[in-house]
């Protein structure tokens, strides 16, 4: 589903909780852009460093520049699909600016709003709920992503504070099951500076060739290398395979929400 989303339909898709360490960039970098391949992501950040991950086309803007951002979602309009990753120090800031403009918040198409297990992490994620609809955001644009989930748990026990509020609230359209598993390998990709894409881009059958090959010229360095790259490649698939549905859920409901 979500590569016929994105031949329908272009996507300007916002990342944000005022809470840090949910898991906002990785979305962003091998969730969304995952579903979205050819987005252009946009990174607003006054504190942390944004890993380079190569083969994206990402920009990084600070706070004070928001108007580049507005400009951006204007722009690509119909034409292209956007990420926002909005940094956690500069939420409230670039919502501020926002509401300057007349209307602006009604160009994301979706917000994403990443929660991880820890209580601080579910208690802020509702007030980011609380805060997104105070500056007028539509609820309906809004998707809850369970990430980091351990597998052993029922999501919704492990969630459960943010679970409870939303369906006290009504807002039980925001759960649509986006719940990312608990892994290690999206921090691996980090410092190795690569996407989920373009590792699985790489030429698996070549890394296979040298460990059938007698050749003795091909080092045991070598092999071990090759063999540790397919190791990545299998793992990249089965993730691969969890995040393709996981977005598929998220972003079949948004192209339901406009039709």
């Amino acid at each position: 589903m979500p590569k016929l989303i994105s031949m329908l339909l272009f996507l300007r898709i916002a990342i944000i909780n005022i809470s840090g360490n949910t898991g906002k960039t990785t979305v962003a970098m091998h969730g969304v852009d995952n579903a979205l391949p050819d987005a252009e992501i946009i990174c607003v950040e006054s504190l942390n460093e944004i890993p380079k991950i190569d083969g994206q086309n990402l920009t990084t803007l600070k706070a004070e520049e928001a108007d580049k951002l507005f400009e951006k979602m204007l722009i690509s309009r119909n034409r292209e699909n956007l990420i926002a990753d909005i940094g956690s120090s500069v939420v409230e800031q670039l919502l501020a600016r926002m509401v300057e403009y007349d209307e602006v918040h009604e160009e994301f198409d979706l917000i994403l709003i990443p929660v991880t297990p820890e209580n601080k992490q579910q208690i802020d994620t509702i007030k980011t709920v609380e805060l997104l609809i105070n500056y007028g955001i539509n609820p309906d644009k809004i998707r809850i992503v369970f990430n980091r989930a351990p597998k052993s748990q029922d999501y919704r026990d492990v969630f459960l504070p943010v679970i409870k509020y939303l369906e006290e609230k009504g807002y039980e359209r925001m759960d649509v099951g986006a719940v990312i598993w608990e892994t290690d390998f999206f921090d691996k990709l980090n410092r190795k500076g690569l996407s989920l894409n373009a590792l699985l881009a790489e030429d698996y059958d070549a890394y296979d060739a040298i460990l059938d090959s007698p050749d003795p010229e091909i080092s045991d360095e070598d092999r071990l290398s090759a063999a540790k790259r397919m190791k990545d490649i299998q793992r990249a698939r089965r993730l691969k395979t969890h995040i393709d549905e996981v977005f598929g859920r998220i972003l079949e409901g948004v192209y339901a929400y406009h039709l």
